[in-house]
């Protein structure tokens, strides 16, 4: 993001690059306090963990699966908890299941004490992978908008957050088509879509027939179940969308937001800023919902209650998808930087946002925008002293966009983000320096007057 090329110093590959060293942070000209990292925000890899534990086959994205009985494919409806109020249809068909496919639902019955019980579910799989594939990317694509307003109409999102999702949605329709802006919004709205697809648990049932009976089971008469009164999903069919949506709908397309939210990001003149505010506000906000669903919902989602080693692959989930919001938050408090220390602090809110990035947006958003940065830094310092470990609350990173003195507590490289693991750094640590010599992109000041002579 900055202007200065990143020169390593071969005496010293972890500490700053020689670039940083020679910087004058007396100077009036140095506009950016942040020590040196090089990371980028396309090193970032947002994912949900494959492997659900129903079963020990392979490529379930692209391989059907073999050995089916005689019925034929029967067309069902599927509903996904707090996703959308139109259901995915799609065709499933009876298979004889073999050793390693878990095909019933296990959950928690709270009236037993907490004792595991099951929910016995016949063996159906998806018909064909390309049709389902097909309907759900047109699933996606149709009802990505509808799915964002329902959450506004549900009414059970706290104010902070149901404020930001109508103000994303006010701003996608005030842009016109053609836009970037009003494109990226638009992805950010389908990546969503298509990531809360794969962390709520889901139902079937059929459009035409009883609405008792699917696939020949009743609904589920227990009151403590996690999908009372509803037939979950057969575990195959569950195991199969997850795959097919991860690989082909979460990860490129978290990829390809993320390019485009960079590209806004490196411009020299910003006439985003709402947008990549908005943009990085849902990011962090659904990182969070992330590490909180692998926490406490996964098993409701995948109906699995005794996962071999959950607690240690929890563990390096958490360590990647903090590396991955520190990340996203590095870049923001590069980007946004605090007003210059000359300007007064008259207890006004919004003191803290830097003018100049709110001149060019509507007065209603420059409003918003600074509302909120005056509850959130209240909010983050209440957080701080209750749970300062609550990487899963809802407001545990977005809060931080506007803490002025934030600082990553890892030690932020290419590889700490994405699918690798993250480690800690001591806080006397300022970065990593390696293989940065062909990297332009350091964070660090971006006024070459600043450099010492």
């Amino acid at each position: 993001m900055q202007r200065l090329k990143c020169l390593s110093n071969p005496d010293d590959r972890h500490g700053p690059c020689l670039t940083c060293t020679k910087v004058n942070r007396d100077s009036p000209k140095v506009i950016h306090k942040q020590i040196c990292y090089r990371v980028k925000i396309t090193d970032v890899a947002i994912f949900l963990p494959h492997d659900l534990g129903i079963t020990d086959r392979k490529l379930l994205s692209t391989e059907d699966i073999t050995h089916r009985t005689n019925e034929g494919p029967i067309e069902v409806q599927i509903m996904t908890r707090r996703l959308c109020s139109e259901p995915l249809t799609v065709r499933v068909q009876r298979f004889f299941n073999q050793s390693g496919d878990k095909i019933n639902y296990w959950w928690t019955n709270d009236e037993r004490g907490g004792a595991v019980d099951q929910t016995t579910l016949p063996p159906y799989a998806l018909a064909s992978l390309r049709e389902t594939t097909g309907q759900l990317d047109e699933y996606m694509t149709k009802h990505a908008i509808k799915s964002w307003k329902e959450q506004i109409d549900r009414g059970d999102l706290h104010p902070v957050i149901a404020d930001h999702f109508c103000f994303a949605l006010r701003h996608y329709y005030q842009l016109d088509e053609e836009h970037k802006d009003r494109q990226l919004l638009h992805d950010l709205f389908t990546w969503r879509f298509a990531l809360h697809h794969s962390m709520e648990p889901s139902w079937v049932y059929h459009r035409a027939g009883s609405s008792y009976k699917c696939l020949d089971k009743f609904k589920v008469k227990e009151e403590d179940h996690p999908l009372f009164h509803r037939i979950p999903t057969p575990r195959m069919v569950v195991a199969q969308m997850h795959s097919i949506n991860c690989e082909m709908f979460i990860e490129p397309r978290s990829k390809a937001l993320l390019r485009d939210l960079e590209k806004l990001y490196s411009k020299s003149v910003s006439k985003s800023f709402f947008t990549i505010y908005i943009v990085t506000f849902f990011v962090l906000y659904e990182l969070g919902a992330m590490i909180e669903q692998q926490r406490t919902g996964r098993g409701r989602f995948s109906g699995m209650q005794r996962e071999p080693a959950r607690d240690a692959k929890y563990a390096d989930y958490l360590r990647t998808m903090r590396a991955n919001a520190e990340t996203l938050l590095l870049h923001w408090q590069y980007y946004k930087r605090p007003p210059h220390k000359q300007i007064k602090d008259d207890g006004f809110y919004g003191d803290a946002v830097n003018k100049g990035f709110v001149y060019d947006i509507s007065d209603d958003q420059s409003a918003f925008y600074r509302k909120t940065s005056f509850h959130l830094e209240k909010m983050h310092a209440e957080e701080a002293k209750v749970n300062p470990k609550a990487y899963g609350s809802s407001f545990y990173w977005v809060s931080r966009m506007f803490v002025a003195d934030w600082v990553p507590e890892m030690n932020l490289t290419p590889s700490s983000a994405g699918k690798t693991q993250a480690n800690e750094t001591p806080s006397s640590s300022s970065g990593t320096n390696e293989d940065c010599e062909d990297e332009d992109d350091s964070i660090v000041v971006d006024v070459e007057g600043a450099m010492e002579s």
